[in-house]
């Protein structure tokens, strides 16, 4: 058989596809007998693990415009379920209010005192951050919503976490109002079915289906 050419065409053949097949197409290591850069051969291209600056880069850049949108979906979500969890415990704290009402002629001051099994799982709390009820015992849950009474016959549950909001009833009029007072409580107030806003003391209210 007539030898190939010692040329870089001669040792593709002689050399570099034999290797290929006998290592089962692993990369092929720096050999003297084909010093090239070409056909995976490139010693600092092998052992290359790191990443350059620009990869990074954009790496950030979409885990930033990610968060960026689903960070925002994520805090109403827990929201809107958290404030579902309020509109619950506020239809049974006015049915005791109710029930207390008939039974002693007046409305409570302690949300501690209604027959109601709403705060197993919270502590009494002297002060809420609740309009109309601040000097008012009430209640706090684990997962950081508080809700009270007056003597007026008013309910108010707040929300402080992920973001705040606020929800309260009077017993005579029976409607739940949910107040919008920035961007993200307005928006909470309208995905849970708030309808015409009022005008309350200088704030909005939506009232809950």
């Amino acid at each position: 058989m007539k030898n190939r050419s010692p040329g870089r065409l001669g040792r593709l053949f002689d050399v570099v596809i034999p290797e290929c097949f006998c290592r089962k197409s692993q990369p092929l290591r720096n050999t003297t007998r084909f010093p090239t850069t070409t056909f995976g051969n490139d010693v600092a291209r092998e052992y290359l693990r790191g990443f350059t600056l620009i990869e990074l880069l954009v790496v950030v850049l979409i885990i930033g415009i990610l968060s960026a949108i689903a960070l925002p979906q994520y805090e109403m979500a827990v929201a809107k379920t958290r404030a579902s969890q309020i509109l619950v415990r506020m239809n049974a704290l006015k049915t005791g209010v109710v029930s207390y009402f008939l039974a002693n002629g007046v409305y409570p001051e302690d949300v501690t005192l209604l027959d109601v099994d709403l705060y197993s799982n919270a502590k009494r709390v002297g002060k809420t951050d609740i309009s109309r009820v601040e000097t008012h015992v009430g209640v706090e849950w684990k997962d950081s919503s508080q809700c009270a009474v007056n003597k007026d016959g008013a309910i108010g549950c707040s929300l402080t976490k992920p973001k705040g909001a606020y929800f309260y009833t009077f017993v005579q009029e029976g409607i739940i109002y949910c107040r919008g007072g920035n961007d993200f409580e307005t928006k909470l107030c309208k995905t849970l079915g708030g309808g015409t806003p009022i005008s309350r003391e200088g704030k909005t209210y939506y009232p809950l289906p």
